[in-house]
């Protein structure tokens, strides 16, 4: 991908990182083989069907060489059986996601352009989805074209949702018709998600959250007389925040967290909690990497 291509989501060193990436489902999913994506079967034979760009962990036996020669540009031949990992970007676009410095809306939108990339590169595929009163949704995009479509997209999101984002999941999960990996990208505040990823998981699709949270909230460093106002609901509530008033927030989001944790974990899938100030080299390159998430 080159800088032209770049939107304002990611860098060039973002990328650069990335595309050394790919991604790494715990479940197989039919038809799909790591490194080569072809159904290897005895007796399927393999029928010819288009071309597209090269990707590292390609079967080299499927360059077009005659291509390469020609025009200099790595092209291999797909066929009818090959089968792309389905991924499927679940973004949660509720109001609460509108809040943080840095916001949570950006970095859940440079959290999908990132997970973009590093599909694309492999030659999986992508569904990008937004959980905004109602379920707006993408095509299956691929390559790098696919990609830049999908930042265009993650950009044009607006974090303005009104209702809890596991009924969307529930809504979401309907139109999911391909059994894949469905990334979840959200701040986690709606307490009946746990419901909303259990239906996801009978569908047979394997549970990837990513819970997203401002500094500010994952560590307040305040103290006073204090009026909250719910982002989502507005109810307000006056509080004075002091040592021991902390003390129980920090507590009581911990046990928050680690409920999803468990739940996410439950259904044999993966979590990771994030703060919106975290770059995205470092989520991929670290968190996810040692997590086994991406290799």
């Amino acid at each position: 991908m080159s800088e032209q291509t770049l939107t304002p989501l990611l860098d060039i060193r973002d990328v650069r990182v990335l595309e050394r990436l790919r991604l790494k489902p715990r479940k197989s999913f039919t038809g799909r083989v790591r490194g080569e994506r072809l159904a290897k079967e005895k007796g399927v034979s393999l029928e010819f069907k288009d071309y597209r760009e090269y990707a590292d962990g390609d079967d080299l036996r499927h360059l077009d060489w005659n291509v390469l020669a020609r025009l200099g540009v790595p092209i291999v031949k797909t066929y009818q059986d090959e089968e792309d990992l389905p991924v499927y970007l679940l973004v949660d676009c509720s109001k609460s996601m509108d809040y943080g410095e840095p916001g949570k809306g950006g970095a859940v939108k440079r959290l999908g352009a990132a997970f973009g990339v590093v599909a694309s590169r492999a030659g999986d595929s992508v569904m990008g989805m937004s959980l905004n009163d109602g379920v707006n949704r993408t095509r299956f995009l691929r390559g790098r074209r696919g990609t830049v479509q999908l930042m265009g997209w993650l950009e044009s999101l607006r974090m303005d949702g009104v209702r809890p984002v596991s009924y969307h999941l529930k809504q979401a999960a309907k139109l999911m018709s391909r059994t894949g990996l469905a990334v979840v990208l959200t701040d986690g505040m709606d307490q009946s998600l746990g419901g909303s990823l259990a239906q996801l998981t009978a569908a047979g699709h394997e549970i990837w959250v990513v819970q997203v949270l401002s500094p500010f909230e994952l560590d307040p460093g305040i103290e006073g007389d204090l009026r909250l106002i719910d982002a989502e609901s507005g109810a307000a509530v006056e509080i004075t925040a002091n040592g021991p008033t902390l003390a129980e927030y920090r507590k009581n989001l911990a046990l928050h967290n680690s409920l999803i944790e468990e739940t996410v974990k439950r259904y044999g899938g993966r979590y990771a909690l994030v703060g919106s100030d975290a770059g995205v080299s470092q989520i991929f390159g670290e968190i996810f990497k040692k997590g086994g998430w991406v290799e």
